[in-house]
Order: structure tokens, then sequence, then C-alpha cells
């Protein structure tokens, strides 16, 4: 969940409001110390010590203008907006000291207490949005390389993986689902993407322990297994398709599928393995469906 603004135009105003709050109190606590403490030398704001003390807090400034800028979520933008606020509260207390005397007390309870409370909220905060982003990192990891609907490893991952491979040969499937638009057109996409996920379940099951199963897109399916010979090949495609018909929905829908198969050889690129299969592909499409080709 995101932090309040983070979000949507109408948010706005929440967010700058809070920020002109802070903005506020800072003031008011710079015209405290500058009307009811003892004036001293004003010339300390310009030693190297003042304009490290007022870098200090352009820097705070600028990064809690930043936590508003930016979508957090929830818990990171309240920790780091309180955490800042209080930090650059005790930071304007020590700017001020830089050409103002004040109270012991002030000094060690006010500022050093505010400090430590506000870097430990920052601290929690900055943590927090480190697993955050860790977090998505990990999810958009796995989804450049699995297909969001089955689950499957996609066309990305079937290319990294065969650029993996050098030059040492691979057997592929590839299938295409017959008459798959059908299904959506009467039970609805819901149905149909129920049955692409059952039967890339079948489809890695089968193949757990031989091959890897990926959704190339739509009704398409690839499964990539070690080199065998082609009179395997092709038994190993019919297999497939027996699979494929064995499957029954929820509706009760069954499909089949039409497969082109083939083995790469030395030094030829996915692209190329792949134009050669699919020919293969569709001329099981055009001979009838419901059965599988060899490549040439």
């Amino acid at each position: 969940m995101l932090g309040k603004g983070a979000s949507g135009s109408g948010s706005i105003p929440g967010r700058t409001g809070i920020l002109i709050l802070v903005v506020g109190l800072l003031l008011v606590e710079a015209l405290v110390h500058w009307w009811f403490l003892p004036l001293a030398e004003r010339s300390r704001l310009t030693t190297i010590g003042g304009l490290a003390e007022i870098a200090i807090w352009l820097l705070l400034f600028s990064v809690l203008v930043g936590v508003h800028l930016r979508r957090l979520p929830v818990a990171i933008y309240a920790l780091l907006t309180a955490g800042l606020a209080i930090w650059l509260s005790s930071q304007t207390a020590d700017l001020m000291d830089e050409f103002l005397r004040q109270p012991m007390w002030l000094s060690v309870y006010g500022e050093d207490t505010a400090r430590v409370c506000g870097m430990l909220l920052v601290t929690l905060g900055v943590l927090a949005l480190i697993r955050h982003s860790a977090s998505i990192m990990h999810k958009l990891e796995y989804l450049s390389f699995h297909d969001s609907l089955t689950g499957l490893y996609n066309r990305r991952m079937l290319q990294q993986q065969s650029e993996a491979r050098c030059d040492a040969p691979y057997s592929l499937l590839l299938l295409d689902l017959d008459h798959f638009k059908e299904v959506n057109d009467r039970y609805g996409h819901e149905a149909g993407d129920a049955m692409l996920r059952g039967l890339g379940k079948l489809l890695q099951a089968h193949f757990r322990d031989r091959g890897e199963v990926y959704r190339l897109g739509g009704e398409e399916f690839a499964i990539v297994i070690e080199a065998v010979d082609d009179q395997s090949l092709a038994e190993m495609a019919d297999d497939v398709c027996e699979l494929i018909k064995s499957y029954r929905s929820e509706q009760g829908v069954r499909v089949s599928t039409s497969i082109g198969f083939g083995t790469r050889r030395c030094g030829e690129g996915l692209g190329s393995v792949m134009r050669r299969i699919d020919e293969a592909l569709y001329a099981a499409k055009h001979a009838g469906r419901d059965r599988a080709a060899r490549a040439q």
C-alpha cells in the first residue's frame, strides 16, 4: 500500500500540507531562538563549522522534500517523514547555536535527544525501504523470466538458457493448441486462462525430470529437452498430443494440439531453430491438426 499522497492528484495537497507544517514549525523554532536567547557572535555562522551545519540542514531538508515527491509505502513514508522532521528540528537548534548562546539543558537534553530520535526513525525507515526495494527487485526479476498467467518460464528465459548452452545440441517441441479461440469465445477468457494454467501444470509435471516447459504467449508452449534421436522425439511428441487430449477443464472442455519438433544443429541460433520447427508446426496444422511434424 502506498503512503498518503503517493498517487492521485487529490492526495497531493495532503502531503504539501505536511511539508508546509514542518517548515512552519522550523521557522517558529528559529524565531524562538532569535528573539528569546541572547545574541552572540554572528560571524560564527560563516566559519567552516557554521557552513557545515547549514549544509547538513539543507541536505536533510532536500531528503524530506524527496520523500514527499516519491511513491512510498505508508509505513516507510511515516517513518522517514517523522524522523526527518525531528532531526531537522534538532539541526535547526544546532544551527542557531552557531551564533546564539543556548542554555546547557537545551543543548544536551533538547538537541541531542531530538537528533537521536530522528536518526533512529530515519534508520528504521531506510532499512524498511531497503527491504521493500529488494522485494520489488525480486518480483521484477521473477516476472521478467516467468509467464504471469501460468508461472512457467517465458520466451526471454528460453532465449537466455539457449545462449547458455553455447553450441550444445538440444531438442525442442513447439505446441500450439488447436481452435483455442473457440474456448475463449464460448466459455469466456477466465475459463481459457484456467485451461492454460491447468495444461501448464500438466506439461510441467510430465517433463519434470526430463526438460523445461515454457509458455511463449497465447496458446503456444515450448518444451526443451536434452538432444535425442528423431524417432524418440517423434514418440515423445505423440505422447504429448495424447496427454493434451486427456486433459479436461472444469467446464468439461477438451482441446488438442499441433506440434512441431526438431533438434538444434551445431552452432545454430535459437531464432533459426524456432523458424524450422515453427514451419513443421504449421505443416501439422495444415495436415489436419492434433498431430506432430518433424522439422527439416
